[in-house]
């Protein structure tokens, strides 16, 4: 030992200090381990925990949802691995450190993350497996793992049950190196923060045998003086760095706060601090120049006579919020007190300025003019509700439907509450999904679409309209307006001109060749009766017959060209509707035994019109020989007569398939047939006798049967 009676101490303080602290480092490392191994566990346990709640269904009923029930095991591991990756990929962003799986029984690892496509599909660990007998939450040592590239891992089976069954397991995982490495962190930190008290002590033990208490005593009264001369610290060389960074802090703090003071009085909004109290420290010219006075500093709202005591108790009141909670707080005011602010929108938002301890210590007070942000705002909404064309606001970020106007939910006939809320897919107003997702790629390649021709539900009808977007920005959300504009009149009134102009350009056609195309067929027909009672030509008789009838068939099918023809002269007289039919029923009922089916009349009284006999004849005949050949057998047509308002009412009614819909729109062209042997022309001609009598066609088709309704108007 020393014989100095300061070194003896300084040695025997030393190692009286140094045993404890050494016998506590080495106690406190085995207790970080243990506890570090029991923290991961929980964490493990919590992960697992929210990927179950995540998968609040079955696999099952994803796969039944997906009609999935006879694919391949890739095809339904691919589609539930659709539905569980985006789970897994959610909870991974906020636990990136570790492993995360869903296992089903029969399909094994259906979704991961990290995610690893070639990891898809494979069997788990055998330890892992014991979860299906057990069907208890498990945690395993694993030696290797495949997910995390072969290395040692801690993990958790947690058993995912449904109807208390075991239809998979969740897997958490982390690697034994990550642990350690994250210990030995934890130890290293232990072991500086003991040696660095240990080494506070002996330092200060020195000081205190060198009067190095003086010393410092005289520092911190230079550093309080704010000395900025670093020779005078001299004499204490291992400090001098740490002045001269106070220096440097001292200096930028001085700047900031400049910085700050510049921002904050060249604002357009008002600033204010205050108190935890609500008193007022600090207020910006722009909140001096809105109340057109200065504010006496440390007094509260309620305190200044200028100040309605309505707007007091509300500052008072958000900045007590503030301090109790902690939190930020938004509001609007609409200001209905200051005479020169009076009736103008402000948006209002407190912000907490917390100490290092996280106390609230003052509250900072924003203010901004809104007033024509809102009014724009219910200027949009006005144009947006009274706008006759249908419009819609999609939010972009979940791509949910914010608001529509009163054209669309008329169209539609859907109540708001119907349609706000809910997304583009459930509402499902695009008629193509093909069209949607074509659109979804031409509004993020160009930002914008226009003028685009898109099929759209209305209740049950399909509907066209030409769609117009825009992404935009209503009342701060980030969102797409559609405008959709319907033409599905206009497309009606262009298919109608154009079958109109076809039956004029064929009925030009047959009248200007019939007379041509007649005479010689004339002369070949008498011919071919002249051969028929030869007795040379006994043998061909059936031969003849046939060509005399394909000239018969060729001749009537002039003669519906002709009834084309726009020119016809129509020799109309006062008659009736039911007369003409009477006069037809026993025609029309040996056709439909011909046909094997059924035909029934239900006239009502209805008045004398303008008619063509003969044009009407051959309407009516062509519209039932029409239904007869729809039909199977046994089929039943009804005709119906009645009187609707203005009109008189032709219904002809089958029981047959339907019209298919690919034609529908093109009922009435010339050559659109969907028999094996028709020419297409009857239906055009039944157009073209409409349009002479200025009636009108409609008609309604389903797989139950269709009706035609020609509608002639009694003025």
């Amino acid at each position: 030992m020393p014989s100095s009676i300061h070194a003896r101490v300084y040695i025997l303080i030393t190692i009286i200090v140094t045993i404890p602290l050494i016998f506590f480092a080495y106690i406190n490392a085995n207790n970080t381990k243990q506890r570090l191994i029991l923290e991961k566990q929980q964490t493990l346990t919590m992960i697992a925990n929210t990927l179950d709640q995540k998968a609040i269904r079955s696999y099952d009923s994803v796969l039944e949802e997906r009609n999935a029930q006879n694919l391949s095991v890739d095809e339904k591991r691919r589609i539930l691995n659709e539905f569980f990756q985006p789970f897994i990929n959610e909870v991974f962003q906020k636990y990136p450190g570790y492993g995360l799986a869903y296992y089903h029984r029969d399909y094994n690892v259906i979704a991961l993350a990290p995610y690893k496509e070639n990891l898809i599909g494979v069997q788990a660990h055998p330890l892992a497996l014991q979860v299906y007998e057990t069907q208890a939450i498990t945690f395993v040592q694993l030696d290797s793992g495949v997910m995390r590239g072969g290395k040692p891992l801690l993990a958790v089976i947690y058993p995912l049950l449904y109807e208390g069954k075991v239809i998979g397991h969740a897997a958490v995982n982390i690697t034994i190196e990550d642990i350690e490495n994250e210990f030995y962190a934890v130890l290293a930190r232990n072991i500086l923060v003991t040696f660095g008290i240990w080494c506070l002590i002996i330092i200060t033990i020195r000081w205190c045998f060198n009067g190095i208490d003086r010393s410092l005593k005289e520092f911190a009264v230079q550093a309080k003086e704010a000395c900025t001369d670093i020779s005078k610290f001299k004499s204490f060389p291992p400090l001098i760095p740490v002045f001269a960074e106070i220096i440097d802090l001292r200096e930028n703090l001085r700047k900031r706060e400049h910085s700050y003071r510049t921002l904050a009085e060249n604002s357009p909004d008002s600033i204010y601090r205050f108190d935890r109290d609500g008193r007022l420290l600090y207020f910006n010219p722009e909140a001096e120049r809105r109340v057109g006075r200065k504010f006496p500093l440390g007094r509260k709202p309620g305190e200044y006579s200028f100040i309605p005591p309505m707007y007091s108790q509300f500052v008072v009141e958000t900045v007590k919020r503030v301090v109790e909670t902690g939190t930020k707080v938004e509001v609007e005011y609409e200001n209905k007190d200051f005479q020169k602010w009076r009736n103008r929108h402000f948006k209002l938002t407190y912000i907490p300025e917390k100490n290092s301890r996280g106390e609230v210590e003052t509250v900072l007070g924003f203010s901004r003019d809104v007033t024509e942000i809102k009014q724009a705002n219910e200027r949009f909404l006005k144009a947006f509700n009274l706008n006759p064309n249908l419009m819609m606001l999609v939010s972009l970020k979940d791509r949910t439907y914010i608001d529509v106007n009163e054209a669309f939910l008329k169209a539609c006939s859907l109540k708001r509450e119907e349609v706000v809320g809910r997304s583009v897919l459930e509402l499902n107003l695009f008629a193509d999904a093909k069209q949607q997702e074509e659109l979804q790629n031409l509004l993020f390649g160009q930002g914008y679409i226009s003028n685009y021709e898109l099929q759209y539900r209305c209740g049950d009808t399909v509907r066209t309209g030409l769609l117009a977007c825009e992404t935009i920005e209503v009342f701060g959300i980030a969102s797409m307006l559609h405008v959709i504009t319907d033409i599905t009149a206009k497309k009606q009134l262009d298919s109608e001109l154009a079958r109109f102009e076809s039956l004029n350009l064929i009925g030009e056609m047959a009248a200007s060749i019939a007379h041509e195309v007649r005479n010689p067929m004339t002369a070949v027909r008498g011919y071919l009766q002249f051969f028929q009672r030869s007795p040379k030509f006994v043998d061909y008789d059936e031969q003849l017959e046939i060509m005399i009838n394909e000239i018969d068939r060729a001749n009537s099918i002039i003669t519906e060209f002709l009834s084309l023809a726009k020119n016809k002269r129509s020799e109309l007289e006062i008659g009736n509707l039911n007369d003409i039919i009477n006069v037809m029923q026993p025609l029309l009922q040996a056709d439909a035994m011909c046909f094997g089916h059924s035909l029934r009349l239900e006239t009502s009284p209805i008045p004398d019109i303008l008619l063509d006999n003969k044009e009407i004849r051959q309407l009516i005949l062509n519209l039932v020989r029409n239904a007869y050949e729809a039909m199977e057998l046994p089929g039943s047509v009804i005709i119906k007569t009645y009187s609707n308002n203005d009109n008189i009412v032709l219904e002809i009614k089958d029981t047959g398939k339907g019209i298919p819909s690919e034609i529908r729109h093109k009922l009435g062209t010339p050559f659109v047939t969907t028999k094996d042997q028709g020419t297409g022309l009857g239906l055009a001609v039944c157009y073209r006798v409409a349009e002479r009598h200025t009636a009108v066609i409609e008609f309604d088709s389903s797989l139950e049967g269709t009706t035609f309704f020609v509608k002639f108007r009694t003025e």
